[in-house]
């Protein structure tokens, strides 16, 4: 993390310490523990790149998952789940998360200028789940 963030920092990206540390925490611990299912065998790949967005990439070994089934943790029956918000929030902190090879690759990317959440929430209501579920 401290290497991305002084990546982002001197790129000009905003926010490293919530945007790029949530999302690299959140999709490294699912990578981990739903992913590689903690075997110490099976390694996770992190990329990054920039351009005028910065690109994060985390790669399992793990058997994958459907992340077109992934459920709405805002949703009046998944609300009081326990878990299940990992997705949601990486969904609000990045301009777009694309899962890729059965669900072993996200790919997220993150705006050069601020993000306003509370100005997108208000435009994409709870569409925003729904925005980022691309192949």
């Amino acid at each position: 993390y401290r290497k991305i963030k002084a990546e982002w920092q001197d790129k000009g990206f905003p926010a490293a310490d919530t945007r790029l540390q949530m999302v690299l925490e959140e999709a490294l611990t699912n990578a981990w523990k739903h992913g590689n299912q903690g075997s110490p065998d099976k390694k996770i790949l992190v990329r990054r790149r920039y351009g005028n967005d910065a690109v994060l990439e985390v790669i399992d070994e793990g058997a994958g998952f459907d992340f077109e089934t992934v459920y709405d943790p805002t949703s009046r029956e998944h609300i009081l789940q326990e878990h299940g918000r990992g997705n949601f929030i990486m969904r609000l902190l990045t301009e777009e998360m694309i899962w890729q090879d059965g669900g072993r690759h996200l790919t997220t990317f993150f705006a050069r200028e601020s993000v306003d959440l509370h100005h997108r929430r208000e435009e994409a209501t709870f569409d925003l789940w729904k925005r980022s579920k691309k192949k």
